[in-house]
């Protein structure tokens, strides 16, 4: 509860005129176009250089260029690019004032991912193709910020492609009620996407879903996009009462429970834990890294593989193979089967 009053604190007292204010002292002039092709050209010498000497200390995936920069940087080439960042850092407030009353999101954090954004336009900027550092680095900072609204601004992280479906659904929504001056059906708005995923394959693009399938997944994301509620939520006013949403769910302790339900997690959380122990140290770790058990948010393959040292796609099997081996574990299908049963019952 302290942590959601402080962000709401963060996200309501900092606009990006104080930020812009608060950033003025570190903040740089702007770059003439010689000086950025100057030190573009010496930026890409310092990342080759950077490549080689993560080669030869046996890094595998040399390709995570962010990962392998911070680690095998020389001074130099960190001085440059923090050059580029400091001179360009007006450009990460004005897309932070795009977003901003738009994002449950604090602006800090806006303002965080943005300079990420920026940092990694700075390591793969080429001065050669005759473009302003500032054209290339907006699509990075616009790609960061975006990319952290969709996995943190809700409470339940939806996928980033069931957000996109969703918008292509609000939009053919909105559009077939203009026309028809109603509320749209389901299987209208499934028929207006196929018809345009067929304009789309003659195209060339064979990505599109069948009719059957694009009503399914209109339901379903109208179910999991759902915002939950909070039980601190009010539902009275003060005068009638302050009486929240919490208070109006009925208790639990007067009805029957069954048996399992105080029996059973006790069970399996200790059959839980020895089908880890079963794993091999590697798939603990991964297993642990992947779905937050030791707190906070779970990583992904990509970060997880810079952390083991290995390809992202290979942590992704390895975990495909620790799942099944969960699955296949006797004393834990032996405690789902006896749920099940008693849930019959």
């Amino acid at each position: 509860m302290r942590n959601g009053k402080k962000t709401a604190q963060h996200a309501a007292g900092d606009t990006p005129g104080s930020l812009r204010k608060r950033l003025a002292d570190g903040k740089s002039r702007l770059l003439t176009l010689e000086e950025e092709r100057q030190i573009g050209c010496e930026m890409r010498a310092h990342v080759e250089a950077t490549k080689k000497a993560a080669e030869s200390a046996g890094v595998q995936d040399v390709h995570d260029i962010d990962t392998i920069f911070s680690r095998y940087a020389t001074p130099e080439g960190l001085k440059l690019r923090d050059r580029f960042v400091r001179s360009n850092l007006g450009l990460v407030i004005a897309h932070v004032r795009n977003h901003h009353g738009q994002s449950v999101m604090p602006i800090e954090d806006l303002m965080q991912e943005g300079g990420i954004g920026l940092m990694c336009a700075a390591l793969r900027y080429d001065e050669r193709r005759g473009v302003r550092f500032s054209t290339y680095a907006t699509w990075w900072i616009r790609q960061r910020i975006g990319h952290a609204i969709t996995r943190k601004a809700r409470l339940i992280r939806i996928p980033s492609q069931m957000l996109t479906f969703s918008r292509r659904v609000d939009v053919a929504r909105a559009e077939l009620r203009a026309r028809l001056g109603r509320e749209p059906h389901d299987e209208e708005v499934a028929q207006a996407l196929h018809a345009a995923d067929k304009l789309k394959r003659r195209e060339g693009d064979h990505g599109s879903l069948s009719l059957k399938a694009l009503i399914k997944n209109i339901r379903r994301i109208q179910t999991n996009l759902r915002q939950p509620l909070s039980l601190d939520r009010p539902i009275a006013t003060m005068d009638e009462g302050g009486a929240t949403l919490g208070e109006s769910v009925p208790s639990e302790e007067a009805e029957e429970t069954p048996p399992w339900t105080t029996l059973i997690p006790e069970a399996a959380a200790a059959r839980l834990k020895e089908a880890i122990q079963a794993l091999t140290p590697l798939e603990r770790k991964i297993l642990k890294l992947r779905y937050g058990l030791k707190g906070g948010n779970g990583l992904t393959y990509k970060e997880i593989g810079a952390i083991c040292r290995l390809s992202g796609e290979r942590i992704r099997q390895i975990d495909v193979q620790l799942m099944r081996k969960l699955r296949k574990s006797r004393g834990l299908g032996a405690i789902l089967s006896e749920i099940r049963t008693d849930r019959r019952r």
